[in-house]
């Protein structure tokens, strides 16, 4: 029997390695869900619809330059029924000047409200 040689060798190779993959591709589908299943879940976590406060945090970049974020921090117990009716007292005496909030602050809380309701979530507090 001659020994394989050349194309038909390379031809060989590239077979067991396609087959190697699909195998390992096979394998990866059936362990998907364990795995990465949440991501496809279409469900709200329930973090989102809980309170939270909001803070200004300052990151530091080279060169001396920062950079603001505002980041969300969960709230529990008296904190959260506390910040809920804060951010409706404040929503409701926030005041637009011609449909526009009169501060940065108001303007962020505004429109953050209104995204939240719009997709479903009810805003700060459910």
């Amino acid at each position: 029997m001659a020994a394989i040689t050349g194309a038909d060798a390379g031809a060989v190779v590239d077979a067991e390695n396609w087959k190697i993959r699909v195998r390992h591709e096979q394998e990866q589908a059936k362990s998907f869900q364990g795995s990465f299943g949440f991501l496809t879940d279409r469900t709200i976590p329930d973090h989102v619809n809980q309170p939270h406060a909001r803070h200004s945090i300052k990151y530091f970049t080279s060169g001396g330059a920062y950079t603001l974020l505002q980041k969300k921090i969960p709230l529990v117990g008296r904190d959260a029924a506390k910040a809920v009716q804060q951010e409706q007292e404040y929503l409701a005496t926030a005041t637009t000047a011609g449909s526009r909030p009169t501060t940065a602050l108001q303007a962020t809380l505004f429109s953050h409200s209104r995204r939240m309701d719009y997709i479903g979530c009810g805003g700060a507090g459910g």
